[in-house]
């Protein structure tokens, strides 16, 4: 089995302007993006459920919506 040695490095975020800057700072969000393969497999499996459950709802209102 390949174990995979280099990690993606998650993008930096540049703030738009010196207000979104500071709101970020207040707020405390991070200045990176998230990335799921990065992160321990519970959380990653955690997001996988919560994005599949998210577009299985949308197919499934939108196939209510056509047919009902």
């Amino acid at each position: 089995m390949k174990e995979d040695t280099e990690r993606p490095v998650p993008t930096e975020v540049k703030p738009f302007n010196d207000a979104t800057e500071h709101y970020q700072k207040i707020m405390g969000m991070p200045n990176k993006s998230a990335d799921l393969k990065s992160m321990p497999k519970p959380i990653r499996w955690f997001g996988y459920f919560v994005m599949a459950f998210v577009i299985c709802a949308v197919l499934a209102l939108i196939i209510i919506k056509i047919f009902f």
